[in-house]
């Protein structure tokens, strides 16, 4: 069991993982595009990542609801006082934090990891 549970927890770390990144702004893959902006265009362009970042994370939380209620009465092997649903509920709940984090950092931007970059 203890081997399911290090599993399940790992899960759930990394969706909770995932709501730090976003409060932080360290979406890997715009950082270029953060540095070589300036101004409205910067403006601009965070708008659309977060736009994109929310509808990304808002069909996760849709088919994760989904996923968890389909899955309510499986047992997880090893562990069959857990339904499987406790694994897959870790998709929306993690999703929907991670947006409040997105608009959170929308509105109060922190890019820190663009500062410190040599």
């Amino acid at each position: 069991w203890s081997e399911v549970l290090i599993r399940m927890v790992i899960i759930w770390m990394v969706m909770f993982g995932v709501v730090g990144a976003f409060r932080e702004g360290a979406q890997v893959s715009v950082d270029l595009m953060f540095r070589r902006s300036s101004g409205r265009w910067k403006r601009i362009l965070h708008f659309l990542i977060t736009l994109v970042a929310v509808a990304f994370l808002a069909t996760l939380i849709w088919y994760g609801i989904d996923i968890t209620w389909r899955t309510r009465f499986q047992q997880i092997g090893g562990m069959e006082f857990l339904p499987m649903s406790v694994g897959y509920a870790a998709l929306p709940v993690g999703a929907f934090f991670a947006i409040i984090s997105a608009i959170a950092n929308y509105l109060d931007p922190r890019h820190s990891e663009l500062e410190t970059q040599q």
